[in-house]
C-alpha cells in the first residue's frame, strides 16, 4: 500500500509543479519521511524522489555527506549538520514554475531549515565560468592583469576594466559572473545562486554562502559573487550568510564584485553583527547588495565592502521605492561606468544613510584626457599641458586651461579632461551624479565628483564633476564635493572646480564652510556650489579654498531672483583673454565679494601693441610707450596711447603697451559690467587693472572698464582699473581705465574706487558715482543716418525697471499721432517706435524715465534721433542734399520744414545748416 502511494504520488508530481504537488501531498495528510545523506546524492532538476522517498515527504539530513540540488523542489524540511554540504552543480541553470529563469536551486521547504556550526549550504565557485556572465571581468593578454567578475558590485579593475552590475536586488537569482583571462591562465568562476523559501524558521549556526573563486597568486580575474534568497517567518542563530566577490593581492584590482543576498523574515534573533550578511568585494571591487525585509520594519538596502574601498558601477539607474531606506558603508561606493553621459542617477523614496566610511562617489569618471567641452589644452613633451575646465578654468601650464560650461542650478554635465603633455595622456575629470532622496539624506561619508589629479608629472589634471542633489532634509557631518585634480608638478595645469547644486532642509548639516566643496586649486578656478535651502534664499558659492584662481566665463552669468552670489576663499571671476564681450554678471539679488574673493578681470583685455589707445613700440633696449584708455599712457623714449571709451558707461578693454624690439608689450585690463538687483558687498577686491612689470623695457598695460550699477554699494574693499606699472624706465606705464559705479546708497569711501596711473607720466583715468539711472540703446529701422518719414526704435535698459515713461523735450508723450506727421507707440514700455519720424523729431530731445531700486529715474536727453541734413535720404550728408534743400525751401516745400513750426522760415534754414555741419552724429 505505501508502495502505491509513492507510486502515484510519483506520477502526480510529474504533472504538476513540484510547489503544487507538495501542498497536495500535506494536504492529503502524507506523514513525513526522515532521509539521511551522508556521502554524495544529487537532486535533477526533474527528480522527484530522494531514496525512495517523495521529496515533498523527505525531512532531509546531511551530514557528513554532500547533498547537489538542481532545479525547483518542495522538501519537507532540511537538517545539514557537521561536515553536511549542500550545493549545486557548477554553471547549473533552470526554469522555475513561473517561467523565470534562475541559477543553482530553489528549494522550497515546508517546514525548518537547520543548519549546524559545522554545517553548509553553500555554491561558492559555482557560478558562470571565466569570461562568461553579464558581468564578466574582461579578459587580456598574457603577463597583464585581467578585469574582476561584477554582479551586484563591480568587478575590479585590473590592467583592463571589470565586469559591471546586473540583477534584482529584492529578487536576487542569477549565477555571478566570472572574472576575466589573463593569456593562458584562466579566470576564476562566479558564486553560484541559492534560493530558500521556508514556511517554518531557519535556524544558522554555520554558513550559507555564495562566494566567487579568487586567488592571491596570478594575474586572472576573480569571480563575482552569487545570488542568495531566503525567505522565512523567522531567522535564528549566530552563523553567516554571504555573497562575497573573489580576493586576488597580485594585481592590487581583478577581484569579484559582490554578489546580491535578499532575505524576508524576523531577524531580531539572528547574529547581530553587521559581518554576519555580506556581499562584499575586495580593494577596487564593489559592493553588492543586501536587502533585508523584516514584519513591521522599513526594509533595508545596504552596500558594505568590508573597509575596502571599492566602486559599484551602476550601469542603470537605482530606483528604491517607498519602503526601503538605504545605507551605504565600510568603504562601499556606488559610481557610474567611465565617461557616461547619463551619469549616475538615484531615485530613492525615502531615506538614505551614508555612514562615515561610505561613498557615492562618480570622482575620476568624467571626460578623459583631452576631451570634454573645457578640455585643457595638449602640450609639447616636456611642457606642461593646462588644466580640464568645468564649473571654473582650467590652470595654464604652458598652453591654457580649459573654459567653463554647463548649469549651476541642474548641473549634469561630465568634467573635462587636462590635457596632454606629449604622449603623457591627461587625466579624467569628474563624473556626474542626479540623487533624489524624497525623505532624509543622512551624509556621514562623502558625496564626491573630483576630477583627477597627480603631483608627479607634466599631463592637466581633469575638471571636477556634477552633483545635483535633492531632499526632505540633509543632515550629517560629512562632506560633499566636485573638486579639480590638483598637481603640483608644473605649479599649474590643476583641474577647474566642478558644479554641485544641494536642494533641501539643511537640519544639523555640517555647519563648516568646507562641508560643500567645488575648488580648483592654484591657478584654476573655483567651480559653483549652489545651496537651495527650504524657505531661504539661495546661495551661489564660488570658494577656492584659499588659493587664488580665476574662473574665466565664457558667456554672461544671469542669477536670477531669489539668489544671492558669494565670492570667497581666493575665488576670482574673470572673462577669456581679449574677450571684447568682457564679464557681464546680472544678479537680481545680492552680490557679496568676501574679503579673500576677487572680480577680476586685470591684464585680461588688449594684448602687446593692440588697443585703441596701444603704448608706441620702441627699439631694443629702449623704453616702449605705456597704453593709454581714460587717460594717455606713460611716454618712454616714445609715446604712450591715447584715450577713448565712455566715462559714464564704460565698456571697454584696456590698451596693451608697446613693445621694445622683441620684448612684446603687457596687457591691458579686462572689462566687467555687474548689474546687482539688491545690494554689493565689497570686502574684497573688484579690478580691471593692466599688467606691469618693474624689470623691463616694455610698455605697461592700461586699465579697463569697470561699469556697476546696484541698489546698495558697501564694504571694506576696493574697486580699481589702474594701469600697470613700471620702474625701469621710470616711465611708460600703463594709463588708468575707466570706473563707474552707480548705486541708490554707497558708502564705499571714494579713496576706495581708484583709475590710477600706473606711474611717471602715465595719467590717472576716470571714476565715476551717483545713482542709478537709465541707459538708452537706439535702433534705427534705416540703413545709415535716418531721415525723414524713417522708423527709429528707442529701447531703454535698467536694473529691475518698471513703470517706464517716454518724454520729447521733457514733456511725457502718449501713444497716438506726434508732431509734424509722425506717430508713437510704445511710451509705457522699454521701447519707444517713431514712426514715419518727421524732421520736427530730428530737433527734440528724447529721454525716457522708469521706477528703479532708487526710485523714480530718468535717463540722460537722446537728441538727433534722425538726420534733417540728409534731405536725399541716400544714408549720408553730402553737397547734395544742401542743393535739394534749398530747392525745396525756395518752393516753401513742407519737406523743408525743419523745426516743425508749421511753415518754412528762415529758421529752418539755420536748423538744416546745423544739422548739415553737425554731420548729424547722434
Amino acid at each position: 500500500m505505501k508502495g502505491q502511494r509513492k507510486g502515484l504520488m510519483s506520477k502526480g508530481l510529474g504533472r504538476v509543479g513540484t510547489g503544487m504537488a507538495a501542498w497536495l501531498v500535506l494536504a492529503a495528510g502524507a506523514a513525513a519521511e526522515p532521509v539521511a545523506v551522508s556521502g554524495s546524492m544529487t537532486i535533477g532538476v526533474a527528480d522527484t524522489m530522494i531514496n525512495g522517498v517523495p521529496l515533498a515527504e523527505a525531512q532531509i539530513t546531511v551530514s557528513n555527506g554532500t547533498l547537489t540540488i538542481n532545479g525547483e523542489h518542495t522538501i519537507r524540511s532540511l537538517v545539514v549538520g557537521t561536515g553536511g554540504v549542500v550545493t549545486h552543480t557548477a554553471g547549473q541553470t533552470y526554469t522555475g514554475a513561473l517561467g523565470a529563469t534562475a541559477g543553482g536551486f530553489h528549494l522550497i521547504v515546508m517546514e525548518n531549515v537547520v543548519v549546524g556550526p559545522a554545517g553548509w549550504i553553500g555554491a561558492d565557485a559555482r557560478g558562470f565560468g571565466a569570461g562568461l556572465g553579464a558581468g564578466a571581468g574582461n579578459s587580456t593578454v598574457g603577463g597583464q592583469c585581467a578585469g574582476g567578475g561584477g554582479y551586484g558590485g563591480s568587478g575590479g579593475n585590473g590592467t583592463f576594466v571589470g565586469g559591471g552590475t546586473y540583477g534584482s536586488f529584492r529578487e536576487p537569482r542569477e549565477l555571478g559572473s566570472g572574472g576575466g583571462s589573463s593569456g593562458t591562465v584562466i579566470g576564476r568562476a562566479g558564486g553560484g545562486s541559492m534560493r530558500l523559501s521556508i514556511t517554518g524558521s531557519l535556524t544558522l549556526d554555520g554558513t550559507i554562502s555564495a562566494d566567487g573563486d579568487g586567488s592571491g597568486n596570478d594575474r586572472w580575474g576573480c569571480g563575482s559573487g552569487g545570488s542568495i534568497w531566503i525567505s522565512a517567518a523567522t531567522v535564528n542563530g549566530g552563523g553567516t550568510i554571504r555573497a562575497n566577490g573573489g580576493r586576488t593581492n597580485y594585481c592590487g584590482g581583478g577581484a569579484g564584485g559582490g554578489g546580491r543576498v535578499a532575505i524576508y523574515g524576523d531577524l531580531s534573533s539572528f547574529n547581530s553583527a553587521s559581518s554576519a550578511i555580506q556581499a562584499r568585494g575586495a580593494a577596487y571591487s564593489g559592493a553588492g547588495t543586501v536587502y533585508k525585509s523584516q514584519p513591521g520594519q522599513r526594509a533595508q538596502l545596504i552596500f558594505d565592502n568590508g573597509g575596502a574601498y571599492g566602486q559599484s558601477v551602476q550601469s542603470v539607474p537605482l530606483v528604491v521605492p517607498a519602503g526601503i531606506d538605504v545605507i551605504v558603508r565600510s568603504g562601499a561606493a556606488l559610481s557610474h561606468e567611465y565617461g557616461s553621459t547619463s551619469g549616475l542617477t538615484m531615485e530613492i523614496a525615502d531615506n538614505l544613510t551614508i555612514e562615515a566610511t561610505g561613498y557615492v562617489d562618480v570622482g575620476r569618471r568624467g571626460r578623459g584626457g583631452s576631451q570634454g567641452t573645457g578640455a585643457g589644452g595638449d602640450a609639447n613633451a616636456g611642457e606642461c599641458a593646462g588644466g580640464g575646465g568645468h564649473g571654473g578654468s582650467g590652470g595654464n601650464g604652458h598652453v591654457l586651461g580649459g573654459g567653463t560650461y554647463g548649469s549651476f542650478a541642474q548641473p549634469t554635465t561630465l568634467g573635462s579632461g587636462g590635457g596632454a603633455s606629449g604622449t603623457l595622456g591627461g587625466l579624467r575629470g569628474g563624473g556626474a551624479l542626479r540623487l533624489t532622496v524624497g525623505g532624509t539624506l543622512n551624509v556621514q561619508g562623502e558625496i564626491a565628483a573630483d576630477g583627477d589629479g597627480s603631483g608627479n608629472d607634466r599631463w592637466g589634471a581633469g575638471a571636477g564633476g556634477s552633483l545635483w542633489i535633492t531632499a526632505g532634509t540633509v543632515t550629517g557631518s560629512g562632506t560633499i564635493h566636485a573638486n579639480g585634480g590638483r598637481t603640483n608638478y608644473c605649479g599649474s595645469g590643476a583641474g577647474g572646480g566642478g558644479r554641485v547644486a544641494v536642494y533641501g532642509n539643511f537640519v544639523s548639516f555640517n555647519s563648516s564652510t568646507s562641508a560643500i566643496q567645488s575648488r580648483g586649486a592654484a591657478n584654476s578656478g573655483a567651480g559653483t556650489v549652489y545651496r537651495a535651502q527650504t524657505g531661504q534664499p539661495a546661495q551661489l558659492i564660488f570658494d577656492n579654498g584659499g588659493a587664488y584662481g580665476q574662473s574665466v566665463q565664457s558667456t554672461a552669468m544671469n542669477v536670477p531672483t531669489g539668489v544671492n552670489v558669494i565670492v570667497r576663499n581666493g575665488a576670482a571671476l574673470s572673462h577669456e583673454y581679449g574677450d571684447t564681450a568682457g564679464l557681464t554678471m546680472n544678479v537680481a539679488g545680492n552680490l557679496t565679494v568676501d574679503a579673500t574673493g576677487y572680480i577680476d578681470v586685470g591684464g585680461r583685455g588688449f594684448g602687446g601693441g593692440q588697443g585703441p589707445g596701444a603704448g608706441t613700440d620702441s627699439l631694443a633696449g629702449q623704453c616702449a610707450g605705456g597704453g593709454g584708455h581714460g587717460g594717455n599712457g606713460g611716454s618712454g623714449h616714445v609715446a604712450g596711447g591715447g584715450t577713448y571709451g565712455s566715462a559714464t558707461r564704460p565698456t571697454d578693454l584696456g590698451s596693451g603697451g608697446g613693445a621694445s624690439g622683441t620684448l612684446g608689450g603687457l596687457r591691458g585690463g579686462g572689462a566687467m559690467r555687474l548689474s546687482i538687483g539688491g545690494s554689493l558687498v565689497v570686502n574684497g577686491h573688484i579690478s580691471a587693472d593692466g599688467s606691469g612689470s618693474g624689470n623691463d623695457r616694455w610698455g605697461s598695460g592700461s586699465g579697463g572698464s569697470i561699469w556697476i550699477t546696484a541698489g546698495v554699494v558697501s564694504g571694506t574693499g576696493t574697486i580699481h582699473a589702474d594701469g600697470g606699472r613700471t620702474n625701469y624706465c621710470g616711465s611708460g606705464a600703463g594709463a588708468g581705465g575707466r570706473v563707474a559705479v552707480y548705486a541708490c546708497t554707497n558708502s564705499l569711501p571714494v579713496a576706495s574706487m581708484t583709475a590710477d596711473g600706473g606711474g611717471g607720466n602715465a595719467q590717472a583715468g576716470s571714476v565715476r558715482t551717483g545713482p542709478i539711472g537709465i541707459d538708452v540703446m537706439r535702433t534705427i529701422v534705416t540703413a545709415g543716418n535716418a531721415c525723414r518719414g524713417a522708423t527709429v526704435v528707442l529701447s531703454a535698459t535698467t536694473v529691475a525697471g518698471t513703470n517706464y515713461f517716454w518724454m520729447r523735450n521733457g514733456v511725457a508723450i502718449s501713444d497716438g499721432p506726434g508732431v509734424g506727421g509722425s506717430s508713437y507707440s510704445g511710451t509705457g514700455t522699454a521701447t519707444l517706435t517713431i514712426t514715419n519720424a518727421s524732421s520736427a523729431d530730428g530737433l527734440a530731445t528724447f529721454s525716457v524715465g522708469a521706477m528703479n531700486v532708487c526710485g523714480e529715474v530718468a535717463s540722460d536727453p537722446f537728441t538727433r534721433v534722425i538726420c534733417s541734413a540728409d534731405t536725399n535720404c541716400d544714408g549720408a550728408v553730402s553737397l547734395q542734399d544742401i542743393f535739394d534743400f534749398l530747392g525745396l525751401w525756395f518752393a516753401s516745400d513742407v519737406r523743408a520744414d525743419i523745426s516743425g513750426a508749421g511753415g518754412v522760415t528762415l529758421q529752418d534754414l539755420f536748423d538744416f545748416l546745423n544739422g548739415y555741419f553737425g554731420g548729424c552724429q547722434n
